[in-house]
């Protein structure tokens, strides 16, 4: 038997699951074990969790579908405040099935669609390694991407 569940259809059980157990409990006066129900009234609202949500750090696509100046000052923001010069993302599978830079080269999508039967793309893997950005592409093909720039230095606060 092949059985295949994405993330999302696996959260959209478990949430099932817990308002079947909720019921008995909700036509009580009060659940049998208010610890567990108060659990899964956690879990039914797993739609508002970072992980899950579509503009949470797992699955916004923005970094790589929106317009760059409009993003670009968030960007660099956020990579200052985690000391980063660069991110790699995934989950948006880029258009010609390679490894693209966005942002300056400080975003490196590398979703490139690896399963052909669903996106006719290729598989691919992004090493960095010394300061250099390489691409290993499934067919024996490489690709070197520039490596982002050096982060500004702030002059210290007097």
């Amino acid at each position: 038997m092949n059985f295949k569940i994405d993330r999302r259809s696996a959260l959209k059980a478990g949430a099932a699951m817990a308002a079947a157990y909720m019921l008995p409990a909700q036509a009580q006066a009060k659940p049998a074990d208010p610890v567990i129900a108060g659990h899964i009234q956690k879990l039914l609202g797993y739609r508002q969790w970072m992980v899950s949500s579509s503009d949470g750090p797992l699955w916004y696509r923005g970094l790589t579908k929106e317009a760059e100046p409009a993003i670009a000052a968030g960007l660099e923001a956020l990579l200052a405040r985690f000391g980063a010069r660069y991110m790699v993302v995934g989950h948006t599978v880029q258009a010609k099935a390679t490894v693209t830079a966005w942002l300056a080269n400080r975003v490196f999508a590398i979703d490139t669609g690896m399963l052909p039967e669903e996106y006719k793309g290729r598989a691919a893997a992004l090493e960095i390694k010394g300061g250099r950005f390489t691409v290993y592409y499934g067919d024996g093909t490489t690709q070197a991407l520039e490596a982002p720039a050096p982060l500004p230095v702030k002059a210290p606060i007097s």
